[in-house]
């Protein structure tokens, strides 16, 4: 329990200690379940930390406990959903559904359910199937106000769902900035409401929170008419993103779309300038673009299965840098990549960038 506690506050340190110490417990009890679960949550763990290897063997055990189990029970159910968020992270995109799927179906928890279903619309979205993502998010909302009696819990499901119809042409952007002013109105209502409702959000929490609201915003405002403000706004909110940057933790769940949405902004940055295409940078964009390859490196390392994805967006910092030539081999990468995991959105926004750059070279 402590290790959820400490995932959903994205403390990588404390989640660590807490899952060693469970499976320190597990490993004296001959209950498979809790073995599993004990596995799950450290595979979990040294996912986020960047220790592949060894979250994939303690996965493997964690999946070879499950099979040994006779009788369902909670442990087996957040067993289920700890593999199926590692499962996610790297990149087992259909292995996580079936975890998530089966955790859903098995459970009579709220939480879990809650937990499972919105899990299951974060699959969608690192594979690309944006409108069934919003959906599910969606559906992840009425589960959190059914369970807590209040919208207070919808924070992350609003902007999931807002991220996700970002990603969908025919979704009016009014409807999606609707969407975003009710997850920045939940957000602040769990401020103000934090001691009274006994909220554990932390620093880390709210910093991700923010960044993503931002995020959000400023790509509906480059879908609006372009003025003549309209460069000046994207940089204005991109220095504050970078900036805000500095303050995320380690574990980083629910920004692959702000990671890759901040790429694009600044790419329309760098294409609004004298000599567009980004061919002449101007130097406070290539210091941007270096910073934001930076962050998306390391946010890759730590999350794998989103190879496809932040592999075509690091394309962007580095064309805007002028760095094409990169650029080109970072789009081909991202195209063997979105093969790899079966990703066909993202191996078409590779495709169209590795064209583009190629023409180029």
């Amino acid at each position: 329990m402590l290790a959820r506690i400490a995932y959903h506050q994205q403390d990588l340190p404390r989640m660590l200690v807490a899952s060693l110490r469970q499976l320190n417990a597990a490993e004296r009890t001959v209950d498979p379940a809790l073995k599993a679960e004990a596995y799950a949550y450290v595979a979990t763990a040294a996912r986020i930390a960047g220790r592949h290897r060894l979250a994939a063997r303690y996965g493997t055990l964690a999946d070879h406990a499950l099979a040994s189990v006779e009788h369902p029970s909670d442990a087996e159910n957040r067993a289920r959903l700890a593999r199926g968020i590692d499962q996610l992270y790297s990149g087992g995109f259909e292995d996580a559904r079936r975890s998530l799927t089966e955790g859903r179906a098995r459970t009579l928890d709220p939480r879990m359910a809650e937990s499972c279903v919105g899990m299951l619309a974060e699959t969608a979205l690192w594979r690309g199937d944006f409108a069934a993502a919003a959906d599910l998010f969606a559906k992840t909302e009425e589960l959190a106000v059914a369970r807590v009696g209040d919208d207070i819990g919808r924070h992350w499901c609003l902007m999931g769902r807002a991220e996700a119809l970002l990603r969908v042409n025919e979704v009016p952007v009014e409807r999606v900035r609707k969407v975003v002013a009710a997850a920045r109105a939940s957000v602040e209502r769990r401020l103000t409401r934090e001691k009274e409702l006994g909220l554990r959000d932390g620093p880390g929490m709210r910093a991700i929170q923010d960044l993503r609201l931002l995020t959000a915003s400023a790509r509906l405002d480059a879908r609006q008419e372009p003025g003549d403000d309209g460069p000046t706004r994207a940089r204005s909110a991109l220095t504050e993103a970078l900036a805000l940057a500095a303050r995320l933790p380690s574990a980083q769940p629910g920004m692959l779309e702000c990671w890759t949405g901040l790429a694009e902004l600044l790419w329309s940055i760098a294409t609004d300038q004298p000599g567009a295409d980004g061919r002449s940078p101007v130097r406070q964009d290539r210091a941007a673009a270096r910073l934001l390859y930076a962050h998306l490196s390391r946010y890759l390392a730590r999350y794998p299965g989103t190879a496809a994805r932040i592999g075509w967006a690091r394309c962007l910092p580095l064309a805007a840098a002028g760095r094409r030539k990169a650029a080109l081999r970072a789009a081909e990468r991202a195209m063997a990549d979105a093969e790899r995991l079966d990703a066909p959105y993202d191996h078409r926004r590779a495709e169209l960038l590795a064209r583009r750059f190629g023409s180029h070279a």
